[in-house]
């Protein structure tokens, strides 16, 4: 933080005395000059107190929505009603608080690893100081807008798999995200935790990208195509919200169906990154239906007062 400080300008004002006159008034000088010493004094002494001392910021932090304080026993009231495993976290970039419920269970995950892998990819492209290149472009907007499987296992490839992601999460402190094993990149251990720790780094300045990168990505996800944008986008996109979103769908023998929702939803006075991860559901459509019925409650409690 800048700190101003205080500048002292001393003109000379005082007018040539004849010869007769400055022996008479030497002392009259002389206490004026010891009054200036001082009030030079206090001036510096007050600079140098207000370096030592960082100036307070002015207040910006914004008050909690009204709802907020209910929001992790709503969200547990309505996913202990259901049959399905369930994780949620929210973190509020106009407050800075987070809720949870579940965040740090495991989840296969499906295509919202898809984020990750485009994460990677713009890293890369940064780190070697050039434009993304044609195929790279084509292939991340198949990925995420259609969410296109062969996309993403074309950019899993050309990364390096599962090792290259592992530098990735740790580089991202994603610490509880493990890579699927071989080509199996819908296997990726995620947690809900850990996915709006990837969103904060696309929402927010991050070392892990620049702007440019982050803005990109953020364009792709709010740009997928309508058959995809359920999920964490119902109650925002109604209401006239921005939604960048990603969505993610498998099932298997075990655990039936998994259905995952993540993104950063703003307008309308909030400003919040979700994460909804399901599994245990019988079809694909009751998935969404519970992922769905989160985003509303989560959009519902951080409304702001008014």
């Amino acid at each position: 933080m800048l700190i101003p400080h205080c500048s002292v300008r001393c003109a000379s004002t005082v007018r040539p005395e004849r010869a007769g006159p400055v022996r008479a008034r030497l002392p009259v000088l002389a206490h004026l000059l010891v009054g200036l010493a001082v009030l030079a004094g206090l001036v510096l002494a007050s600079t140098a107190t207000a370096s030592a001392v960082p100036l307070p910021l002015a207040s910006t932090a914004v008050p909690a929505p009204p709802n907020a304080d209910q929001l992790e026993q709503h969200l547990t009231s309505y996913l202990s009603a259901r049959k399905v495993t369930a994780s949620v976290r929210v973190r509020d970039l106009l407050t800075g608080e987070s809720y949870s419920y579940r965040a740090g269970s495991r989840y296969d995950s499906a295509s919202v690893v898809k984020v990750a892998i485009m994460a990677a990819v713009l890293r890369r492209q940064e780190a070697q100081k050039r434009y993304l290149t044609s195929r790279e472009v084509r292939l991340l907007r198949a990925m995420i807008q259609d969410s296109d499987n062969d996309a993403a296992s074309s950019l899993y490839a050309s990364l390096g798999r599962g090792p290259a992601l592992a530098k990735f999460y740790k580089a991202a402190g994603m610490t509880n995200t493990t890579p699927g094993p071989g080509r199996y990149w819908g296997l990726t251990q995620i947690t809900a935790a850990d996915q709006v720790v990837l969103l904060n780094h696309l929402a927010r300045p991050s070392k892990l990208l620049n702007e440019r990168g982050r803005s990109y990505a953020r364009g792709l996800m709010a740009s997928v195509q309508a058959s995809q944008s359920w999920g964490v986008s119902a109650g925002p996109r109604a209401d006239g919200a921005r939604v960048e979103l990603k969505n993610g769908w498998l099932s298997r023998n075990a655990h039936g169906w998994r259905v995952h929702s993540i993104g950063h939803v703003s307008g309308e006075g909030r400003d919040y990154l979700v994460a909804v991860l399901t599994m245990d559901n019988t079809s694909m459509n009751r998935g969404i239906t519970v992922v769905e019925g989160v985003s509303k409650i989560v959009w519902r409690d951080l409304a702001p007062a008014g």
